[in-house]
């Protein structure tokens, strides 16, 4: 589907701006559940992104906004809030005089996404379809995508990275798939779940 008539279609679909504009949750809100007061909100658009990292294959449906959730959408919404974790972390001594303490920062991060389709039908279809990519993904091994999926019901699907500092939450509920997804804080999964649990509980 065109995205000239993507935008036509996002006017005469009753419920899909409310949706998209009510269930992404506040930077506050975010700070709250995650526990990191760190964050600022960096990124809020209404198109898929690309991600020109992820290897060919099923795993662009990890990444890649525009695999993961197609182009038969009609309203769209990714929010990304984004912070520093630092940690002094000393260099490797070596014989010789003392070096001085090294820096490490790492960026945290959370992303909300919300993707109204035209039925349940269509959501359900790409939600389906995701997840068999995402588990056709992980069976692979490839490094910095490898990890599990599972189904917690008939509606969510999470997928943890094998280290553990990746996680992402993906639910479908009426015409409507969501996701949330957190980088490199610890309990990451829980956090995912918890920002989750509250999108889900604001679809009428």
């Amino acid at each position: 589907m065109a995205l000239g008539t993507l935008a036509c279609q996002r006017h005469t679909e009753p419920g899909a701006d409310d949706a998209v504009d009510r269930l992404p949750l506040s930077l506050d809100e975010v700070k709250q559940i995650s526990g990191f007061d760190g964050f600022t909100r960096d990124v809020d658009t209404d198109r898929p992104a690309a991600d020109t990292y992820v290897p060919d294959g099923p795993c662009q449906a990890l990444a890649d906004q525009r695999v993961a959730f197609g182009d038969t959408w009609i309203r769209f919404r990714s929010i990304a809030d984004n912070g520093e974790l630092v940690s002094g972390r000393p260099r490797t001594r070596a014989p010789g005089p003392a070096v001085a303490p090294s820096t490490v920062t790492v960026v945290a991060s959370t992303l909300q996404t919300i993707a109204v389709y035209p039925s349940e039908v269509e959501a359900r279809n790409v939600f389906d379809r995701r997840v068999a990519t995402m588990t056709e993904c992980v069976g692979l091994n490839i490094p910095g995508y490898s990890g599990t999926v599972a189904h917690r019901d008939l509606d969510t699907a999470v997928y943890t990275n094998s280290t553990g500092g990746w996680a992402f939450v993906l639910v479908v509920k009426s015409a409507i798939l969501s996701e949330v997804s957190v980088m490199a804080l610890p309990d990451a999964e829980r956090i995912a779940s918890d920002i989750s649990h509250v999108i889900i509980g604001r679809i009428n």
